[in-house]
């Protein structure tokens, strides 16, 4: 991740969370074929970033509404929290930053049936 990048997540997200952020590591996570994907690992925990240099300007603008609107009803499913969601600006992507969730050690077939359950 590039270090421009770096000093703005940190910037930002002591913005949001109102404590002193700063990213011990990160790591890149594998993940669609027009989108960049990591995990970030901070003093104040870890969270997911994606950033894209290619695309509509506001895409991360609009998933980051879609994820607002699927926390909005009582729901069994694990929304991820938004924590920045920018359009390119001064020489950095588009990016968005949420909770990190690990991945389930479920089976698969049991978090498909809880997946439908959530979203009816």
């Amino acid at each position: 991740m590039q270090e421009n990048l770096k000093k703005f997540a940190e910037q930002s997200l002591t913005e949001k969370i109102v404590q002193a952020v700063r990213i011990r590591s990160t790591h890149a996570l594998g993940g669609g074929c027009i989108n960049q994907a990591g995990k970030i690992e901070t003093n104040q925990g870890d969270f997911f970033i994606k950033w894209s240099e290619q695309g509509p300007e506001d895409i991360f603008l609009r998933e980051a509404e879609s994820l607002e609107e699927l926390a909005l009803p009582k729901t069994t499913l694990k929304i991820l929290k938004v924590y920045v969601k920018t359009t390119p600006q001064q020489a950095l992507p588009a990016m968005l930053i949420t909770e990190f969730l690990a991945t389930a050690k479920d089976d698969t077939k049991h978090q498909d049936e809880l997946l439908g359950r959530g979203i009816a």
